[in-house]
């Protein structure tokens, strides 16, 4: 059974109540893109599909700009939320449980970012958790580039 939660040096992630747990993909990801914008002045940010709150909080540490994640998991945004809270950021990071689809952007990003879906046209899980955070049926690679 995986740990309930992530500890890194300046953060914690909770991740009992989300289906994507933190991963070497995951940390990976947000070093790279924390490396990339650090020391240029964005100012909004949006994580679409935020999970844990992962990279948001990766993003933070590396950033002053406001990041608004959106997750469409229930119980994965509270737990972002509660990882926002408990973290050096928490006036910098938003979380909002909203289907991107359909959600109403209240302000202009200068960047955006997602973990996409690790899979497309695989069998999918019976968990639907997992199904919608590994694979690309509920949100897919040309929804996130439209």
């Amino acid at each position: 059974m995986p740990n309930v939660f992530f500890k890194f040096k300046k953060f914690k992630i909770e991740q009992d109540r989300c289906s994507m747990k933190v991963c070497t993909d995951s940390c990976v990801f947000g070093a790279w893109i924390a490396d990339k914008m650090s020391g240029n002045p964005i100012e909004n940010i949006l994580d679409i599909g935020t999970g844990t709150g992962l990279l948001s909080l990766m993003i933070a540490q590396k950033s002053s700009g406001k990041i608004v994640a959106i997750e469409l998991d229930k119980n994965a945004a509270v737990q972002a939320f509660e990882n926002f809270q408990a973290s050096p950021w928490a006036r910098r990071v938003t979380a909002v449980q909203a289907d991107i689809k359909r959600w109403s952007a209240p302000v202009e990003f200068d960047l955006i970012v997602s973990n996409p879906p690790f899979f497309d046209n695989h069998l999918l899980p019976e968990d639907l958790g997992k199904m919608n955070s590994k694979h690309g049926s509920q949100l897919t690679l040309p929804d996130l580039t439209n």
